[in-house]
């Protein structure tokens, strides 16, 4: 859901990063993007009191390849299949893939759509409608598993020492190679 990010987007991309910080979500460059509790005509937030908007084609970027990723796509106007291009780190295209819109007429619906990949991760998706102008949907309640996802574990068994001491290992942040600080491993 976009219920974290504030209303008041001036940019291309919505300024607070979504997935915990971990990906961004732009129009194509010189368009803007919109957080609303929805558009006149347009739908409802399918879940919470936000959803995302643009009038333009969109991307998504990942700081770490996603195996999975889908979300709820819904639409003002445009009807027909809209088309998602996955690519992977490289920027070689992975797949390109239809996903479903419904024009509000005369109610909206939201559409799940969503993709799973074996092989390279997402790095990017590239979505567009079938306007040839881009755009002009909404999307909601975004999942993502990325390729190294899941919380660290510890693999070992601590043995007391000869003060009668137990050490322990933690660690807290996300893991990223790509992510210049955020995640500590802490020895006690």
């Amino acid at each position: 859901g976009f219920e974290t990010q504030s209303t008041q987007q001036t940019g291309s991309c919505v300024s607070e990063r979504i997935f915990s910080d971990r990906a961004d979500l732009c129009a194509w460059p010189g368009s803007q993007v919109t957080i609303s509790t929805g558009l006149p005509g347009g739908p409802a937030p399918r879940s919470g009191a936000q959803l995302f908007h643009t009038d333009v084609m969109l991307e998504l970027r990942f700081d770490q390849p996603a195996r999975r990723f889908g979300g709820w796509f819904a639409t003002t106007w445009v009807s027909g299949p809209g088309t998602a291009w996955l690519y992977d780190a490289a920027g070689g295209l992975i797949d390109s893939v239809r996903f479903g819109l419904v024009a509000c007429a005369p109610i909206c619906r939201w559409v799940w759509s969503g993709w799973v990949v074996t092989g390279a991760g997402i790095a990017r998706i590239a979505f567009d409608t079938p306007t040839a102008t881009g755009g002009h949907f909404e999307l909601d309640d975004l999942e993502v598993t990325f390729e190294c996802d899941g919380e660290p574990e510890v693999y070992c068994t601590a043995k007391v020492n000869s003060l009668g001491c137990t050490p322990a290992i933690g660690a807290s942040g996300q893991p990223s190679a790509s992510a210049p600080a955020g995640f500590v491993v802490s020895a006690v």
